[in-house]
């Protein structure tokens, strides 16, 4: 599974590209410590958008995820039908919680307001399934 590196490795570089470097006492520039508990700090920060942008890059499909996570939550993160199971960023089915359990995402996490997770999960749905648990 390539994809949540893809992820880390694009939030990795835009860290990296706007933490300044810093001189050392020989003068020489070093680049600031950017460890993965970093990357995965930063990546919760990001608005809903910018993480849909970022998971969906180069795949042609960026504009129908912004499209399906405005009309299924209004792209908020916390978003819950307490007509359904279905919570979060894409209004996952709790159906699907044994999908997240396998990418390490607790059911919290996806209903709750940790937008990264949501994303996570349903990138991984589309990779699976297309659009289909949307349509």
């Amino acid at each position: 599974m390539t994809w949540p590196r893809t992820l880390c490795a694009t939030v990795l570089t835009v860290l990296l590209l706007l933490t300044p470097a810093r001189a050392g006492a020989d003068g020489e520039l070093t680049p600031p410590p950017v460890s993965y508990v970093d990357v995965i700090a930063y990546e919760r920060t990001l608005p809903a958008e910018t993480l849909i942008r970022i998971a969906w890059a180069g795949t042609g499909q960026t504009d129908r995820a912004l499209a399906i996570a405005r009309r299924e939550s209004g792209l908020r993160c916390d978003a819950d039908n307490p007509r359904s199971s279905a919570a979060g960023l894409f209004q996952t089915l709790d159906i699907h919680r044994p999908r997240a359990e396998r990418l390490g995402l607790t059911w919290q996490e996806i209903a709750g307001p940790d937008c990264l997770s949501d994303v996570l999960l349903a990138f991984d749905m589309w990779q699976d399934s297309g659009w289909r648990p949307w349509s």
